[in-house]
């Protein structure tokens, strides 16, 4: 079961209190930054046009001319910079390289109080495992969804197009036609109602991941928040598939064999 309080928290991270995050070795959520690890270095680049965002004018021009004057102000207090560093596994001992944006507090002449540093992150190595990846599930589907986990904090967009394209290999692992009775090719949506035949309580939420990854193909505007659900869905669709129904399978042939050895006494 994926923890959705931890991936859906949003960035900045203060570099104080930063999330715990899943070791990729191990599983255990049990990262802790080695702070003697992490380098900055300042962004020639001050101002991040992606904070100064144009909808702001929409609805009210002086409300959104006040809105990005707060903006830079606030980030006229930070030092816009890189960072790298590692994140160390208190569990099995393993260690993750990270990096990303950083923006690191301004110190005055007149003092006052100083600020830990704000993360960004936008890049992990190896990926972080947003949920497990059991070695039942096929192995091309696998590989597909551990490279939609690298680009989660970098480019939700391009990762939910990914997890699309894993939904496409899921079907084609369970021989789910490609063509119609013509013989002609059919796109996703049409595969994914051939699925409602065998297992029709999947079918509306393999829907969901069919919308959330064209939104990432067509528009390339998917938040971190709709990539997360979309994650939560092919967790659940996954075990569902290869855990859950073999389980369900099993105690139905262990009833079956109970009933004809017992059904009489």
């Amino acid at each position: 079961m994926i923890n959705t309080d931890l991936w859906k928290r949003s960035a900045p991270y203060s570099i104080t209190s930063l999330p715990t995050w899943p070791c990729p070795f191990c599983g255990k959520e049990a990262l802790r930054l080695d702070f003697k690890s992490i380098k900055f270095k300042t962004s020639k680049r001050q101002f991040d046009p992606d904070s100064f965002k144009m909808d702001n004018f929409e609805d009210n021009v002086f409300l959104g001319f006040l809105g990005v004057l707060s903006t830079a102000i606030e980030k006229s207090s930070w030092i816009q910079s890189r960072f790298v560093g590692f994140l160390d596994c208190s569990s099995c001992g393993d260690n993750v390289c990270f990096s990303g944006r950083a923006e690191i507090y301004k110190k005055t002449s007149q003092g006052g109080p100083d600020h830990p540093a704000r993360l960004y992150p936008e890049y992990f190595s190896p990926s972080l495992p947003v949920f497990t990846l059991n070695e039942q599930y096929p192995e091309d589907v696998r590989k597909l969804l551990l490279k939609s986990f690298s680009l989660l904090f970098s480019d939700p967009a391009s990762a939910a197009n990914i997890v699309r394209r894993a939904i496409e290999l899921l079907l084609d692992n369970l021989k789910v036609a490609k063509v119609n009775s013509k013989g002609k090719k059919v796109n996703l949506y049409h595969r994914i109602e051939f699925f409602e035949k065998h297992y029709p309580e999947l079918k509306g939420i393999l829907h969901a991941i069919r919308f959330v990854g064209n939104e990432g193909s067509h528009s390339g505007s998917v938040s971190k928040i709709d990539l997360i659900d979309s994650y939560e869905i092919v967790d659940y669709v996954l075990d569902e598939l290869f855990l859950r129904s073999k389980t369900r399978s099993r105690v139905r042939s262990l009833s079956e064999k109970m009933t004809s050895s017992f059904g009489n006494s």
